[in-house]
This record gives structure tokens, sequence and C-alpha cells, in this order.
């Protein structure tokens, strides 16, 4: 019977593992994330082109590694379905990262050791991500990929090594731009081991260009303004605010610090100060060496582009460990060496656990509800404050002293114990209690509720992909994105929904130029209503999907399907509206002290029904429409039905006596303090030809 290596069988049970729990994850959590990698994956099933699209046009997404991994499977399953097989591949790549950790771990420790990194580099609590159609899913095996790759040419250069590691460096940063600082750390590290061991320079000639290569790209950018091009979608995050300033600095310690945590704190202050004082002081072999400069580097310059990133564009957010996890594997790795090191040297040690305990009371350690997939990291913090509680302290308090006495056990653990006892007991003792703490994460997560407050856990059906269901296998659904609640948020989930679910809804529109539910890079093309003719583009898709509630216009044709408030029209050919508003607000209220107009179209006579609403403020009020007119109560609604004769067209005004104040709607996620005077909210309109000519009475 043939040998199974033992990184397979380390991957292959984690991949089970974790393929059967992300597959219970029915439903999307992080927008529009998971709308972007989907749509980009959707594209290129449907083309057949390795290219970034998004509604039909080719966008400067960098970020390209993920949705071609996932287009597989988007080609092959149905929707909705296809979400949970996605899910299930998440699990599949993540695990796939034991294999480079295991690898990496063998070439400098032996026996058990290996092993258990290879389950520690899985069983982390950020592997919740595997449940939500996320970047980090192809970037966390990558990242590992190319960490190895970079390790094995920084200790046995040699062109292909080194054509091997940029490989691996690209690949990782088209999963996650991010983790172009990989390349950097290549140099750096590279250049400090041969200053140290020397005399291979020649054998790092493909580093040496390919670094040549990149500066001149780099500098010819800055030279004319275009470094954000070189970023796609992540251009922002090199063109606001300073990017290493105090608040960056402070940003990147309490990121450190709170995966620090979430690993027991032991790896950062044992590996973490190994590393350290090895890259510094040297005194060890090749490997070991390499090891450490490449350990620290990596953890400094990822800690520093993270913390100067969510200072800058977190929204608020103190903490998104999810952007530095990948370290986390590096610090084990990093522990079980400083445990199989004979000089067994504490200075290190000493060195980084002062530096947590003076900086991990910047963190307060707040607790969440459910899993916070920005930071999964915080799923013990509840633990954190009912432990601090019950001995009457805070929780970084709490840290703080675990930190300092961790570090003081460390000391004489190294110094007096057996090393096989200590380290067997140490790295036991780690690894299951993050795995502990991993399976709290899982319970925690698929115990929680979606944005939408729904269990999290469901099986996705045919009330998700209705639109798929209505229309024809080779039709293409355009969206009217349209505010249909009093909040952006209640109504961008409803629209994110219909595309989420849905592979054949692929255009968005802008109508009127004001509500957006998707950010950049998702294009924004308008579609506009002729209002002297009702004509639309010709361009428009034969299928469109809208809300009753949209007062802005209608096209003309024949509902397929329905969900809601929602429906399904196939269009007239040539494309057309039935009716058309003019001077209301884009959310459908008409002025205070002005009248809206409602446009309809045809040739003769024509039944019109609206339902119209009043604003909270109000107090009873008149409305008149045309020749009709109704009275209102505050936030009543009612319909009001008439008769007009079109030649070509009509125009009904809508009047009110009297206005009142509400407060504006955002057409973006944040909010907008702001109050406008209106009149009337005008929806449900409905335009059908009637009977007979204008000419009869």
């Amino acid at each position: 019977m043939p040998r199974v290596h033992p990184a397979v069988a380390i991957a292959v049970p984690s991949a089970v593992i974790l393929a059967a729990l992300a597959s219970r994850v029915g439903d999307w959590a992080v927008m529009t994330d998971e709308l972007l990698y989907e749509r980009l994956a959707l594209s290129i099933a449907q083309t057949g082109a390795p290219v970034p699209a998004l509604h039909g046009e080719v966008v400067n997404v960098a970020a390209i590694t993920y949705p071609l991994v996932l287009a597989p499977v988007f080609a092959l399953v149905p929707m909705p379905w296809a979400v949970l097989v996605a899910h299930a591949w998440n699990g599949i790549l993540f695990a796939s990262a034991a294999i480079p950790v295991y690898l990496l771990a063998r070439r400098l420790v032996a026996s058990w050791a290996p092993v258990a990194l290879g389950i520690g580099a899985v069983a982390l609590p950020w592997s919740v991500l595997t449940g939500f159609l996320m970047s980090e899913n192809a970037a966390y095996p990558a990242f590992a990929w190319a960490f190895y790759a970079v390790f094995r040419a920084t200790v046995e250069p040699s062109g292909r090594s080194d054509l091997l590691a940029v490989g691996a460096i690209v690949v990782a940063t088209l999963a996650r731009p991010q983790l172009v600082v990989l390349g950097l750390v290549f140099a750096v590290a590279a250049l400090a081991q041969e200053l140290r061991f020397g005399r291979r320079w020649r054998s790092h000639g493909v580093l040496f260009v390919a670094s040549a290569a990149v500066l001149l790209i780099v500098l010819v950018a800055v030279a004319t303004g275009s470094v954000g091009s070189l970023l796609g979608s992540y251009a922002t995050t090199v063109e606001g605010g300073n990017v290493l300033s105090g608040a960056a600095l402070r940003s990147a310690a309490v990121h450190l610090d709170v995966l620090a945590v979430a690993l027991c704190i032991v790896p950062l202050l044992l590996g973490g100060g190994w590393a350290l004082e090895t890259a510094v002081r040297g005194r060890t072999a090749a490997e070991p060496q390499a090891l450490a400069s490449l350990v620290v580097v990596t953890v400094l310059v990822l800690a520093l582009q993270v913390g100067s990133f969510v200072s800058r564009f977190a929204l608020g957010a103190d903490v998104k460990d999810r952007y530095l996890f990948y370290v986390a594997p590096l610090l084990l790795v990093a522990t079980v060496v400083a445990l199989a090191d004979a000089r067994r040297s504490t200075a290190g040690i000493l060195v980084v656990a002062a530096f947590f305990v003076l900086t991990v009371s910047w963190e307060r350690f707040e607790p969440v509800l459910g899993v916070n997939l920005d930071t999964p990291a915080s799923v013990i913090h509840e633990a954190l404050h009912d432990v601090a509680d019950a001995i009457g302290a805070s929780a970084a308090t709490l840290v703080t002293s675990a930190g300092g006495a961790l570090a003081v056990l460390l000391v004489i653990g190294l110094r007096t114990l057996p090393r096989r006892l200590f380290s067997t007991v140490l790295v036991t003792t780690i690894v299951a209690a993050v795995a502990l703490e991993t399976g709290y994460a899982w319970g925690r997560l698929l115990g929680s509720n979606s944005p939408e407050g729904a269990p999290i856990v469901r099986d996705p059906g045919d009330a998700d992909a209705w639109i798929d269901r209505a229309v024809p296998a080779d039709a293409q659904v355009g969206m009217l994105p349209f505010p249909i609640a009093d909040e952006w948020f209640a109504s961008a989930v409803a629209w994110w929904n219909v595309e989420f679910w849905n592979a054949r809804v692929t255009r968005a529109y802008l109508v009127g130029g004001w509500f957006v539910y998707t950010p950049l890079p998702f294009p924004r093309p308008h579609l506009e209503a002729n209002f002297a003719t009702g004509a639309l583009a010709a361009d428009v898709p034969r299928y469109v999907v809208r809300t009753t509630l949209d007062s802005r216009f209608r096209p003309v044709g024949t509902t397929v399907a329905t969900s809601g408030d929602l429906e399904v029209l196939r269009l007239d050919d040539p494309p057309r509206v039935a009716w058309a508003m003019r001077d209301v607000t884009p959310d459908g209220w008409t002025p205070a002290d002005a009248p809206g107009r409602l446009r309809v179209y045809g040739d003769g006579r024509v039944d019109v029904r609206l339902t119209v609403t009043s604003p909270d403020a109000a107090v009873l009020r008149l409305v008149s429409v045309g020749a009709g007119g109704v009275a209102l109560n505050p936030r009543e609604s009612r319909e009001v039905t008439l008769r007009v004769c079109a030649k070509g067209h009509a125009d009904l005004p809508i009047r009110v006596d009297e206005g009142s104040s509400i407060r504006a709607l955002a057409s973006g996620p944040r909010r907008v303090p702001r109050f406008r005077r209106v009149g009337v909210r005008v929806s449900r309109v409905v335009a059908s030809p009637a009977a007979g000519s204008c000419d009869r009475n």
C-alpha cells in the first residue's frame, strides 16, 4: 500500500472538515466584496475570458486569482446552489495552506512538529471566512506558498528558485494586492542573507532584474501621477492621508496584539522574540537565519501596511485582523524553531513582551455578537470580559497581565525544563487551544444570523433564484435599482439579493444619477427615458427587474415574475415607457410648493392608477392628481384612479395643499442627517390603454 505524504494526510481531512462547515453557510454577509468576486467569477465562467469584467465591461480589478479559481464552480453548478459549492471549495483552498506550512517546518525541525504546525495552519479562527465569497480563501494558501518559495530562494539561491518565488508572489498579489509587499520582503531578506553568508550574488539575477523592473515602473508611475492605477480598485490605499502617521503605527501595534491574543500570546512572545533576536544578532545556521529575517520583515511590513490602511479607511472600525492573519502560521513555525534552538536565548522574548505589555492596553477588546468577519479574532473577547469581570479588572488589564506572566514562564521554562517535554507540552497546548477557539468561532457563526436577520444556516432555493427561473437560459436581465425603504441599507440589501442570487442579472443601471447600491469598480451606465417621446435606449436588455414602488418610469412590457414589490418585465420592441415622472425627488416625493408631473404616453384613452402616501409629519392634507384628488392623514396611503385622454402623451400634475419636512434619504451607505420639504410620495403607478377613443364621451 503506498505511503501517504504527511502533508496530504493533514490537508485532506482538514479540507473535508472545512468544506462541510463552510457549505452549511447559506447566505452572504460581507457586501459588496462577495458580490464583486461572485460577479467576476460568473463573468469568467460565462465568457471563458480570464479578464476582470463586471456587467459586461472590463474593469480595473487586480484581485483576479480568486475569481479564476471560483469560475469552474459557477460554470458547472447552477445558481443558487453554486454559492454553497463555492463555500465548500473555499474550505479546500484554505486547508491547502497546510502543505506549504508543513514543508517549511520540515526543513527546520524534525519529528512530530511539522505535523502539528500543518494542523495549526488550518485550525485558525480565521477559517470562518471560508463560509463566504472572500478573497482571503485564495490569498491565504497563495501567501503560504509564496512565503515558502521565498524561503527556498533565500537559502538556496538560483535563477530557478528566484523565478518560482517571483511567480508565487505574483499569484499571491493577484489574489490580494496587499501581498505585493512580499516582493519587498524577498528583496530585503535575500540581501540580509547574502550579506551574512555571502558570495552568491549572481544566483539572484532574476530577483535583481525583477526588482529593477518594479522600481522603474513605480518611478514612472510616481512621475506621471498614476501610482493608483497599478493597484486597480485598491488605488485609494496609496492616495489618501498620511501613510505612516502616529495613528497608523498605533493601529499596527493593536492589530499585532489582537492577533497575538487569538494565538494565545505565546507565538508572538516566543516565536516573534526568537525571530527578532536571531535576525539582529545572527549566530545561527543559514536556514533558521533566513526564517528569522523573513518572519521579522513580513510581520513588520504587513502590520504597518494594515495599520496604515485601517487608520485611514476603516470607517470607524478599530481592528480588521483578517488583513493580517496571514502571519499566524509564520509565528507558529518560528515558535517551534525557537524551542529547538540550542542557545535558548531569552532577550528577544523580553523585548517583544515589553512591546506587547506597553501597547496591548490600546485595545479595549470589545465583545461582538456572533462573529465579526473583519476581526474573527474578536470571537473570544466576550470570554475575556467575563473573566476580567470575575476578578474585578478590565479585559485590557487581564491581557496585559497574562502577557507579562507568560513571558516570565517562558523564560523559566526555557532555562530549567527538559527541552523535549517543554516543547511537546507547549506546542500541543497552543495548537489545541487555538483549535478549540476555532471550533467556538464556527459554533457562533453557524448559530448567527445574516445581515438580513435570517439564520445564516439555510438552504438557498428557488425563492432566491426567482429571476433565473423566470427568464430563458440565454437571457440577460438589467436592474433598475430604486430605494424601496426609508434606510439606504434596507434598499441595498434588496438589490444585492437580486444580483447575488441570479446569474442572469448582468446589467445594473443608474437612473436619474442618484441611488447607488454598489460602489466602484462596478460600472454605472445611465439609463433615461426620453421624456418627450417615452423612448428607452435601444441597447437595454430584453428583460429588466424593477420595483413597483419606482416613481421614475415603467417600461412597456409583460410581467413574467414577481417577488414582493419586485417584478421582472419582458420589454416590448422597440423599448419605451408607459409613463414617466418629472419634478419629483429621486425617491418619488413631489415638491412641497410646486406640482410633480406624471406624463402618460399613448394615443387614446388611458386608465391610470397610482398610490400617494403622506409623510409622518403631515396633518390632514388635500392631494390633487389631475382632475381627481384625495385627503390623506399622516402616513396614510391611498390609491387614486382616473382616466385620461393621451394624444401622444398626457400630463397629470400632482399638487398638495401644504408640505412637510422629512429626513433626506442617503444615496449611499453614509448617513445624511439633513431634512427636506416634500408633498406626497408617488408609487405603484400603472397606466393601461382603455377601450374607446378620446372623441367618445
